[in-house]
């Protein structure tokens, strides 16, 4: 299995036509849809998609990713959506620390798809 880094998921994003909001991965909706709303974590988070929906429907959600540009069109994304309450997206994940908040559900996208 190949590893990509910030550099390759950067130019994936960077060539990304128009910015739109596409509603969230299907099996992420259907996961959550029986739990009650709490801390979420959508760790690679693209463009937002699953994050903004998430926060839509009450959750707390902590997103990132690796690409600085994912980041941003995350970013301009949630602006258009009108997602509101405390900051969506953090640039690393390295900061979260498992033993003082449990995030579920958490989503990342390959593993959805």
């Amino acid at each position: 299995m190949k590893v990509h880094d910030a550099a390759f998921w950067d130019e994936l994003h960077a060539a990304k036509n128009a910015l739109a909001y596409s509603g969230p991965n299907p099996q992420l909706a259907a996961e959550v849809a029986h739990l009650r709303s709490g801390e979420a974590l959508d760790a690679g988070c693209g463009d937002g998609d699953d994050a903004i929906w998430l926060a839509q429907n009450g959750w707390s959600v902590t997103a990132t990713d690796i690409s600085q540009v994912a980041l941003d069109r995350a970013a301009t994304l949630t602006q258009c959506c009108f997602v509101l309450g405390r900051p969506l997206l953090t640039p690393t994940a390295a900061h979260l620390r498992p033993s003082e908040s449990l995030f579920r559900p958490w989503s990342q996208s390959s593993w959805l798809t």
